[in-house]
């Protein structure tokens, strides 16, 4: 699969292998911001993601994967999305899709959240808020696109009027020939991911 999301000035992009199925997720992942470059490993397991920066050994796990760029999250809120319109056909590696727009109002998407800073903020949106996001899906329920393009000021309310215009672009493809993802040796040991955030901003 790949992963390419914007979130204002920050870009990240991720190749790797999903497991609907056991909702397990590797990737390698470049993130660009500043004019800086940083490639790193990713592992989603559930509701939990798990980020190894270059050249380390260690994990920082976060309970907000719907902030790390993590596709697990994504196809969870694709499963509480609700359907408003239905667009044209598309053929994506050989496999005819036809294109949805949904929504998923917001006191659904928060059920991915554990981060007590986002779940206040997803609170605090307009009661019918939800987000809204498009998927191409084919005959047999299988998803090869999904986009999200929203200003979240727009969808949360003023709380958000800070947060800049978010673009997430997913592609699915391979289903079943890719071997399911391993669990990376020492992601039981991970510190949180605040412990990172912070001592990078110390050293920059």
């Amino acid at each position: 699969m790949a992963l390419t999301i914007d979130v204002g000035p920050t870009k990240s992009t991720a190749t790797g292998t999903v497991d609907l199925v056991g909702m397990r997720s590797a990737l390698d992942q470049t993130v660009e911001t500043g004019g800086r470059s940083t490639r790193l490993k990713a592992y989603g397991e559930k509701d939990k993601a798990y980020i190894q920066p270059p050249g380390s050994s260690d994990w920082y796990v976060t309970d907000n994967p719907v902030g790390s760029s993590d596709p697990l999250s994504q196809v969870r809120q694709l499963q509480k999305a609700t359907i408003t319109a239905v667009r044209d056909t598309e053929t994506i590696g050989g496999h005819e899709c036809r294109w949805f727009d949904a929504k998923v109002k917001i006191a659904d998407a928060i059920e991915n959240v554990r981060d007590p800073t986002a779940q206040q903020l997803m609170r605090s949106a307009p009661k019918n808020a939800a987000i809204p996001l498009s998927a191409c899906v084919d005959d047999q329920g299988l998803t090869y696109r999904i986009e999200e393009d929203y200003e979240p000021s727009k969808t949360l309310g003023p709380a958000a009027a800070a947060a800049p215009r978010t673009r997430i672009s997913i592609r699915i493809s391979d289903y079943g020939t890719a071997p399911a993802p391993e669990r990376p040796a020492g992601v039981e040991d991970a510190k949180p991911l605040s412990q990172l955030t912070r001592s990078s901003a110390t050293a920059g």
